[in-house]
Parts: C-alpha cells; structure tokens; sequence
C-alpha cells in the first residue's frame, strides 16, 4: 500500500499537523507534507486509519496477492485527515509531479535486528 501526503488543507495550514497512520489498528508512524511511505502488508482485508489533530478517517481496503493500491491523505477545511482510494496512473503521476520524497516524519514500526 503506497499512501502519500501531497495537498496541505485549509488555506495550507494543515500542512504543520502530523498525521499518524495506522494498519489494521497498528500505528506504523507519522506522515509528512510532501512524502509516501510504502506499507507491506498480506493480501486480505485491511483497515487504513489516519489521526490527526482531534480526528480520524478510516479506509477498508481488500488487497489482492501482489496487490498495489494508492491511497492519498487528504485534509478537509477543518483540518482533518481524509483518506483517499486513488487511481494508479493518477497517483503515481502525482509522485512524480509533486516530487515526494519516501519515509515518514517519525517511524513507529521496530527495525529487524541484523
């Protein structure tokens, strides 16, 4: 799952606001304006959330075996975070154009010990 953060809000403000993903109710960390991160997950049903300040938004994705799906974090006029199923070709157009850069703000997810 390639989730990215490319639009900032309300008059650009909410561009300040750290927004926390989670997977399946497992928070993996803290997405950036004008980043992605790349979540591997097992293909099934899975549940996106992003919290941001005072809100969430849910999104029930079901992925198929090497399954690619984009999903955008948008926030509404009052600053809250909404998640977005986005075509491949749109999203990865977006990427580009909006140059994102890859990792999160903060990373909430254990490295494998080497």
């Amino acid at each position: 799952v390639v989730i990215y953060r490319n639009v900032g809000g309300f008059m650009g403000g909410a561009a300040m606001f750290n927004v926390t993903l989670q997977s399946d109710s497992k928070a993996v960390g803290d997405i950036a304006h004008d980043t992605y991160v790349v979540l591997e997950v097992k293909p099934g049903e899975h549940l996106i959330t992003a919290k941001g300040p005072g809100s969430e938004s849910n999104l029930p994705l079901t992925l198929g075996q090497d399954a690619v799906e984009f999903v955008q974090v948008d926030m509404s006029a009052g600053n809250t975070p909404v998640l977005k199923s986005r075509l491949a070709a749109e999203a990865k157009g977006e990427l580009v154009q909006d140059n994102l850069q890859l990792g999160f703000r903060r990373s909430l997810v254990a490295s494998a010990a080497p």
